[in-house]
């Protein structure tokens, strides 16, 4: 199916503060000219209001902004069944037709094919930027989830799945049959492009994190891997930790291991190029995904971050856990290791005195991903 056309519509949820792959979308659609693109975001968590989002673009590029007067996202499930009437009310009595609309989830998907039943829409894309086996605790829930999830992917005109894993998974538990769907796989990008200059180079000594911080899922690694930094006689290793969570309890532990002039912690920061200048000064990333649990999105995820960090030229130490671990050791632009604080050391002192070859692989690798490549394929 050729999705290149003159009209979008895209609907998704939206974690606030961050830029999605909905955004990712209008901005290459931007590019290209189409005579309209309307981007609607429906609360997530982290809301500021709860309202929905609006964007409307023309072709002369003027954006008209909006936001509903509904405003909640809290019950989770009367949330969702909001969104869903919002959206198929939204599209009859306020959409034009559109030629392409892109669902970001599987019930946004749902909204857009009940608008192709009544001639609002002429293709339905879904896109699946997720997947775990067990999607809620509740067990009528998550049926009714799964439910929907089949019956979208098989009565929309096209499926893009950020890897390949995600299909899988629906099909390993029984809901799928893969020859009913026209799936394309289309990983997460980064904007290599524009922040990789002829004459960058990385500094070894900054170890950087970027992410959530959260106990038993990475962050209790963080101090115990620069004391065995330390140990090694790695001591001009400084590290610096980007994002929100469990901030106290971490101060409290690089306070308590007398770590303050070798740990950085920022904090949650607003500004893509704000935390575009820390990565770009930094050498070494880390991405120590917690292995125990199997339910764990990350095991079918194409995490985000490790694009940013390649897209940055920063090669990788990662836990044995997204299925883009292999790639990055296979290529030599970073290492697996266990989850554990001497591996990930041990780890990144190899890295450390071998530093040109793995920078110049995490670059060659990050090009790859960059966005206008990746929907170039996608759209052409």
């Amino acid at each position: 199916m050729k999705i290149y056309a003159s009209s979008y519509a895209i609907f998704s949820h939206d974690y606030e503060g961050t830029t999605g792959i909905d955004d990712e979308l209008v901005s290459y659609l931007q590019q290209h000219s189409p005579h309209c693109i309307i981007n609607v975001k429906f609360p997530f968590i982290y809301s500021r209001d709860g309202a929905i989002r609006i964007k409307s673009i023309d072709k002369d590029r003027i954006e008209t902004c909006t936001k509903s007067k509904i405003k909640f996202y809290k019950p989770e499930p009367i949330s969702y069944i909001k969104d869903v009437i919002w959206g198929i009310w939204y599209g009859i009595w306020y959409l034009p037709t559109m030629n392409v609309f892109f669902g970001m989830n599987n019930l946004l998907s749902l909204v857009g094919i009940i608008l192709k039943k009544i001639g609002k829409v002429d293709k339905v894309v879904y896109y699946i930027i997720d997947f775990t086996p067990k999607r809620y605790t509740n067990s009528i829930l998550n049926s009714i989830y799964y439910a929907i999830d089949t019956f979208v992917l098989y009565h929309s005109d096209l499926v893009i799945s950020l890897n390949y894993e995600m299909i899988k998974g629906r099909i390993n538990r029984g809901d799928l049959d893969e020859s009913k769907i026209d799936f394309h796989i289309a990983p997460f990008g980064n904007h290599s492009s524009k922040r990789i200059k002829s004459d960058y180079k990385n500094n070894k000594h900054n170890l950087v994190y970027f992410g959530g911080i959260m106990k038993s899922k990475g962050c209790e690694l963080f101090v115990p891997i620069m004391q065995s930094l330390q140990d090694k006689g790695f001591n001009k290793i400084k590290f610096h930790i980007i994002g929100g969570g469990d901030l106290d309890w971490l101060q409290d532990q690089v306070k308590q291991a007398n770590l303050e002039n070798s740990i950085k912690i920022y904090g949650r920061i607003k500004k893509t190029e704000d935390i575009d200048k820390i990565l770009l000064s930094s050498g070494i990333a880390i991405a120590p995904y917690y292995p125990e649990d199997k339910n764990n999105f990350s095991y079918y995820a194409d995490p985000g971050k490790v694009k940013v960090y390649l897209g940055c030229g920063l090669p990788i130490v990662i836990t044995d856990v997204p299925p883009i671990a292999k790639d990055i050791q296979s290529s030599k632009s970073g290492l697996i290791t266990e989850y554990d604080a001497d591996n990930f050391a041990d780890s990144i002192i190899k890295i450390y005195n071998s530093y040109d070859k793995y920078s110049k692989n995490a670059i060659i690798m990050g090009k790859e991903f960059d966005w206008n490549n990746i929907l170039d394929k996608v759209f052409k």
